[in-house]
């Protein structure tokens, strides 16, 4: 039963073969539509069989942005270049505005898109001292 079933479907197979190669070669010969191919199609109750699919290929990530350099104005020159002395340069200059002054510091990170000192970068340090020294 199961060997007449496959027997059947090849036949099928191999018709469907023989149509499409004779289209293809109608096609490279002369553009014309195709025919319509009215062949009787074999029952068949036989299970689907089963089709492996390919993984999809990975998604690549978007590109990366790059946030614009802020630049101090020509000749200014941050007296630190590193975390510590960015932080020592923040406290005495607290200290020395008083709370009131010193509590616009903040004010002058938010300017520069950030919520913390820590957060600054070096390329950043030079225009953060020119805000900073405009308040005193």
């Amino acid at each position: 039963m199961l060997e007449t079933k496959i027997e059947a479907l090849t036949q099928a197979v191999i018709a469907l073969t023989e149509v499409i190669l004779k289209i293809e070669a109608k096609e490279t010969a002369e553009p014309t539509p195709a025919p319509v191919v009215t062949a009787p199609a074999p029952v068949v109750t036989a299970p689907a069989p089963v089709v492996e699919v390919a993984p999809a290929a990975p998604v690549m990530p978007a590109a990366p942005t790059f946030e614009p350099v802020v630049e101090a104005p020509a000749g200014v020159k941050a007296p630190f270049t590193d975390g510590k002395g960015l932080i020592e340069y923040v406290m005495s200059a607290y200290k020395e505005m008083g709370a009131e002054k010193g509590a616009k510091i903040q004010g002058v990170l938010t300017e520069l898109g950030l919520q913390n000192v820590n957060e600054l970068r070096p390329t950043e340090y030079d225009a953060f001292y020119t805000k900073v020294e405009e308040l005193k």
